[in-house]
């Protein structure tokens, strides 16, 4: 409590009237047009954070007196994203386009440029004020493609043939398009499912479980088939992964708590 203190202190201090430090620097508050207020801790000297680059941070986060995110506390314990395509909130995306790599400031962000009258699960409620106590850049890259944006644009212009045939081509290329990831796959046919394009989601869940031997990948075929209320299938497509995949205990209960829930769901059908 008293760091949480001493943060908003702190920042009264560097609203009102700046003292100077030992340097005979002024420690402003900077505040956006959107509401956006934030303060230096240190300055870098790196790469310029642009629309495209792949950033790596270190951060801290403070709502309502509690730091319910701290990924200071473990080794190499870094949150990564690409800046302005959408992966985080508008907030989030706006301080990381005032920074360079190696800076650090203490960021306030507003409801309206946060998680607003929704909130996000039972961390952050609803119309909700971020503090980020800390917010370091570690690494900016240079600015390039998302592979996930190119591969929506070509499922929804030519359909799931064609991307599978641009798959490997556009993921491979490091060069043009930022690396595919681990859990992309999953990201990607979520994103799918988020745009209602179920039946594209479906076959591509498949393509890509089935490519990376992904038995996560492979179950959202079922959620695909919940939207469009294919209860029994979304069983019968449970029941296959498990058989695939007999060793994998570690998603067996969730999946048979799936298959659970979808024979309530259509017993009430």
């Amino acid at each position: 409590m008293k760091f949480v203190i001493s943060v908003f202190l702190f920042l009264c201090i560097a609203c009102s009237e700046p003292e100077k430090n030992n340097a005979g620097l002024r420690n402003d508050t900077i505040q956006t047009a959107s509401g956006l207020r934030y303060v230096y801790l240190k300055h870098g000297k790196g790469r310029k954070v642009e629309v495209g680059s792949k950033l790596e941070t270190k951060l801290s986060l403070m709502v309502e007196d509690s730091v319910i995110w701290n990924t200071y506390g473990a080794p190499d314990s870094l949150f990564s994203f690409v800046v302005g395509v959408g992966q985080v909130i508008k907030g989030f995306d706006e301080m990381a386009l005032l920074m360079r790599e190696g800076d650090n400031v203490l960021a306030i962000l507003p409801d309206s440029i946060a998680y607003g009258d929704k909130g996000a699960g039972d961390a952050i409620p609803p119309n909700v004020t971020l503090i980020y106590d800390r917010y370091e850049i570690v690494l900016a890259s240079e600015p390039r493609l998302v592979p996930m944006d190119t591969l929506l644009g070509i499922l929804k212009e030519s359909g799931i043939e064609d991307l599978r045939k641009q798959f490997e081509t556009i993921t491979l290329d490091t060069a043009m398009f930022h690396a595919w990831g681990d859990y992309d796959d999953y990201y990607f046919v979520r994103k799918v499912i988020g745009d209602s394009l179920y039946t594209e989601a479906f076959e591509l869940a498949y393509f890509l479980g089935t490519k990376h031997n992904d038995p996560n990948t492979l179950s959202l075929m079922t959620m695909a088939q919940e939207e469009q209320e294919f209860y029994q299938p979304a069983i019968d497509t449970l029941e296959s992964i498990m058989r695939r995949y007999p060793e994998n205990e570690y998603d067996k209960e969730y999946f048979e708590s799936e298959i659970k829930r979808f024979r309530k769901l259509l017993e009430v059908q």
